[in-house]
């Protein structure tokens, strides 16, 4: 008649699997069973380190990359299958297949962005809009007395959050380049073509239209000596129809004034005429406070950008 003890050690030698027994006994030499698997550089790794010591010719591949099979080493054994390594071998063994050594990437120089949007005016005066394009500025860096004027006027920003400046220069001296100086130099967004002056042509448009998120907008306005003269002579008129932002002193000044509630732009007027002789005509079209700084570029460029 069969014990319980007897069912009981019958159940445990049954369902344990022969695997277990064959374990413990790999285990006595310090043998054990290892699995790679979810790996592909790991497996890859170990398939090239293991295949120069194969003894067993039973070992095929399935496709390019699928290897399938037994294999049988000098210090190691086991079989792949459905990219999994199955591997008996000793730990010190497993640590040198599984060893792989750092591979350090050479860092490369990251290289400056040599192009900028430039936002150029379209449409009629009564539905101006502002459009993007892009333009390549690899060809240009700063010349002459570019270099000492772009710095300063970074300065300025950076501590301002915002600059306004006059740059009078003797054509050919470079001073209408230095607004894509600055917009490639900061990053930011060109533009030339507004004129306040122009029936329908309102900053808030522009801003408006300038998709930006953090980026500084250039804002050049060119001859403006010859703006702040008819303004200065009364040239300007009102139209019937469509507000001007700028067409008399008042709102000129206000125009600079309210520069202030624009943060990240930088304007820059270009003049033909010194700041001195402006000054004749009237000191508070630039006076302090309504510019950060002037600038006079009197040395023509040999190589010239305009």
């Amino acid at each position: 008649m069969v014990t319980a003890y007897e069912i009981v050690i019958g159940y445990i030698v049954c369902s344990i699997n022969p695997m277990y027994f064959m374990m413990m006994f790999l285990s006595l030499f310090q043998i054990k069973y290892y699995i790679i698997s979810e790996n592909r550089e790991l497996t890859s790794s170990i398939l090239r380190k293991i295949a120069p010591n194969i003894i067993s010719p039973f070992v095929k591949h399935v496709d390019k990359d699928v290897p399938f099979g037994y294999f049988v080493g000098t210090r190691y054994m086991g079989f792949i299958k459905d990219n999994e390594v199955h591997l008996l071998t000793y730990p010190s063994m497993y640590k040198e297949l599984i060893y792989m050594p750092c591979v350090f990437m050479q860092t490369s120089i990251p290289v400056q962005e040599a192009s900028i949007t430039v936002y150029v005016r379209k449409g009629t005066y009564k539905n101006l809009y502002y459009t993007p394009i892009k333009m390549d500025l690899s060809h240009i860096s700063p010349l002459g007395d570019q270099g000492d004027i772009l710095k300063n006027i970074v300065d300025i920003y950076q501590k301002q959050g915002r600059a306004t400046v006059f740059l009078h220069g003797v054509t050919g001296a470079g001073k209408s380049t230095m607004g894509y100086l600055l917009a490639k130099e900061l990053k930011g967004f060109y533009c030339h073509t507004f004129n306040p002056t122009d029936p329908g042509d309102q900053l808030s448009t522009l801003i408006v239209d300038v998709q930006r998120d953090d980026e500084p907008l250039i804002l050049v306005m060119e001859e403006v000596d010859t703006m702040i003269q008819s303004i200065h002579q009364n040239k300007y008129e009102k139209h019937l129809e469509i507000p001007i932002s700028v067409y008399n002193k008042s709102t000129w000044s206000s125009f600079l004034d309210d520069m202030i509630f624009y943060k990240k732009v930088i304007l820059v007027l270009t003049s033909n005429t010194s700041k001195e002789d402006v000054d004749v005509w009237d000191e508070s079209y630039l006076r302090e406070g309504r510019i950060h700084a002037s600038y006079s570029m009197k040395t023509k460029l040999t190589l010239s950008y305009e």
